[in-house]
């Protein structure tokens, strides 16, 4: 599946910040800072981990392998270039039912062993409308700081060839269908899936045990550290790091699956404008 930063890495270099940049840049900063202030006060912290135990914590385990292992395989010594292969709809298709697949397992194993969903991601705290306008808002005040930090990080180069290249399928293609399972894979399978597996179960369990600042630290590292992405490994880190903020805001995992379904949704849409792409 794609991701936002890589998104935001495959668009041409924008032109230096402008006063209207810093300002928005000021602006999202002082955003996040209210909300950072907010959850340090006492019981500001919304979120509820006192439910969690074994089974969330084998699934949270299960989970962070099945993310890690290839994670750190990416890290290893370059392979000889292979032909490109044609991707398909078909293939786009068959990824994001395999994530899906993966997602049902998840939450009916949980329901078998006696969790409510909505109780445990804090569905039924906020409604999904005003999930998605405190989404918008968040995102729209973290897009300056993903940018900033992704400007200085992409001095040490391009990510992953085949994330990229995935990234030139969209933007070259004329067959809607392909386009379209893209679309559906990174700005709807993508961010339900990451935050019900990372915010929801990988953090919520760190926090349980670990306590929410080392729980945000470390489950930000790890959704860095599994794109096998060095050059955006900050700018991940920063991403996953407001996501959480923003879950434990809200006590809603609705509102950084909004978040995350907007920045992938605008960067596809702002992909297609772009004239040229870098090689």
């Amino acid at each position: 599946m794609i991701d936002a930063l890589l998104l935001l890495a495959a668009v041409p270099d924008a032109p230096s910040f402008s006063a209207w940049d810093y300002a928005w840049l000021a602006a999202g900063i002082a955003i996040f800072a209210h909300v950072s202030n907010r959850i340090a006060r006492e019981g500001g912290a919304v979120t509820q981990v006192a439910e969690y135990g074994a089974p969330e914590v084998w699934i949270a385990v299960f989970l962070a392998m099945l993310y890690f292992l290839p994670g750190l395989a990416s890290y290893g010594p370059a392979e000889s270039p292979r032909p490109p292969r044609s991707i398909t709809a078909g293939d786009i298709g068959l990824s994001s039912g395999l994530v899906l697949g993966i997602v049902a397992l998840v939450l009916s194993s949980l329901v078998r062993n006696g969790r409510t969903i909505n109780g445990l991601f804090g569905l039924d705290r906020v409604p999904l409308w005003k999930a998605f306008v405190v989404g918008a808002i968040l995102i729209f005040a973290a897009y300056p700081l993903l940018e900033l930090g992704q400007r200085v990080t992409s001095q040490f180069g391009n990510g992953p060839e085949d994330l990229q290249e995935l990234v030139k399928v969209f933007w070259s293609s004329r067959d809607t269908t392909l386009r379209f399972a893209i679309f559906l894979s990174a700005a709807i399978v993508a961010p339900i899936a990451e935050e019900i597996f990372f915010r929801g179960l990988i953090y919520g369990v760190a926090k349980r045990f670990g306590g929410l600042f080392s729980a945000a630290l470390f489950n930000s590292a790890l959704f860095a550290f599994i794109h096998g992405n060095i050059p955006n490994f900050g700018p991940l880190f920063v991403l996953a790091l407001l996501l959480t903020l923003a879950y434990e805001y809200s006590g809603s995992l609705y509102v950084p699956m909004c978040m995350h379904a907007l920045l992938n949704s605008s960067m596809l849409v702002r992909l297609l404008y772009e004239p040229d792409l870098p090689s």
